[in-house]
């Protein structure tokens, strides 16, 4: 599947789905509008997201023996992330979606549009690397 196939998937309910894992199900989050600029933000995001596959033994090499776990058929699953000026792998990318679900759940006045369409990226992207084959 192409990255620009991804952005197909990507609906407004699972954009809902994903912030109902962080806030109450009564909270403005849920608002039309509120998730319409949520499911935006992140589609806008994952144009500059590239996902790939990296070479078994360069796997390997830059990131050690551990990676064996997340090895596909092709390589292994990788996504250049926009800003980053290196590639991450599955466990990189979940680690950075816990820690973010984490700081949500403890405090809840970190909960804002910024953060949720960060935690919303991030676990569209971890999906999509799962899903790689």
């Amino acid at each position: 599947m192409k990255d620009e196939d991804k952005l197909n998937f990507l609906t407004r309910d699972w954009v809902k789905e994903i912030i109902s894992q962080v806030t109450d199900k009564d909270s403005s989050f849920f608002d039309i509008e509120f998730v319409s600029k949520i499911f935006e933000r992140t589609q806008n995001n994952l144009k500059d997201t590239k996902f790939e596959y990296i070479e078994e033994d360069y796997a390997k090499k830059e990131y050690g023996d551990e990676v064996k776990l997340y090895l596909k058929s092709q390589g292994l699953p990788c996504v250049k992330l926009i800003g980053a000026s290196n590639k991450v792998y599955l466990k990189e990318i979940l680690e950075i979606q816990f820690k973010i679900y984490e700081d949500l759940l403890s405090d809840s006045s970190k909960v804002d549009e910024a953060s949720l369409s960060k935690y919303v990226y991030y676990s569209i992207t971890a999906h999509f690397l799962c899903t790689m084959v």
